[in-house]
């Protein structure tokens, strides 16, 4: 059975692989501002730091965090290494899930993006239906068939 497809290689590609950066726009893309050094510096372990820089470039290009290892990104990490860590001698490991997620949510927060949750599924609910009511004399047929599901 043949799957239905929606997104072209391209599309689907642009919106879930890791963004190929060329190495004129790395100093763009891994730019840091203060709030991103005050935060560097609150950590001690040098992985961490890289994986930040990392997660903070990628999800700038594309609005999404990737999981990958330092191997699979060896150009974006040595770019990094050798422009915020030059004398540091950087073994690289793996980092746990929690400092990930914890770096996740610092860049969610600087760009003051929420992780989705029931509470905001609930909001919108009621949103959309206080938008059918507010627009019942000229539903559209996609308001009508929301209020359906909703209702």
């Amino acid at each position: 059975m043949t799957r239905l497809r929606v997104l072209s290689d391209d599309e689907f590609n642009k919106l879930y692989k890791k963004p190929n950066i060329l190495e004129e726009e790395r100093y763009h893309i891994f730019e840091l501002d203060q709030n991103d050094h005050n935060y560097l510096n609150t950590l001690n372990n040098i992985e961490v730091k890289i994986d930040y820089i990392l997660q903070l470039g990628y999800f700038r290009i594309s609005q999404y965090f990737f999981t990958f290892t330092f191997l699979e990104v060896k150009e974006d990490v040595d770019f990094i290494v050798n422009t915020y860590f030059p004398n540091n001698t950087v073994k690289l490991g793996k980092i746990n899930n929690r400092q990930h997620y914890l770096n996740r949510n610092i860049i969610l927060n600087k760009y003051n993006i929420k992780v989705y949750c029931k509470k905001f599924e609930n909001n919108l609910s009621k949103y959309l239906k206080s938008l059918i009511k507010q627009s019942a004399m000229e539903a559209s047929p996609i308001l009508i068939y929301i209020s359906k599901i909703l209702c």
